[in-house]
């Protein structure tokens, strides 16, 4: 799935990659991505964790492959600290979008 988003700040149209996790990895606060997956600009939605539910997150392509590779018992995954996640939407803000 690709979904496009209009930044205010940038005033361009940027194209975001969906990549879906479940949850993240709480013993060491990371998220594991499959090194497949990543493309320059990418929309982190997470679909099994109920705390992050609805929240949107945006990671570069850049910052993702810069993070070190550990194996996830079937592949190898770039592991990203949670904190290198930016918050783009809430539940509360899609409302909110929704409305205007």
């Amino acid at each position: 799935m690709v979904l496009v988003y209009r930044w205010e700040v940038q005033g361009s149209d940027m194209v975001l990659n969906t990549i879906e996790i479940w949850s993240p990895k709480y013993s060491t606060d990371e998220v594991l991505i499959d090194p497949k997956k990543v493309a320059a600009h990418n929309l982190i939605i997470f679909t099994k964790a109920k705390h992050l539910e609805g929240k949107q997150f945006y990671l570069s392509g850049l910052t993702i492959r810069q993070s070190h590779l550990v194996s996830n018992g079937k592949i190898m995954c770039h592991a990203v600290p949670m904190d290198k996640l930016e918050l783009i939407a809430t539940p509360e803000n899609n409302k909110q979008r929704r409305l205007v």
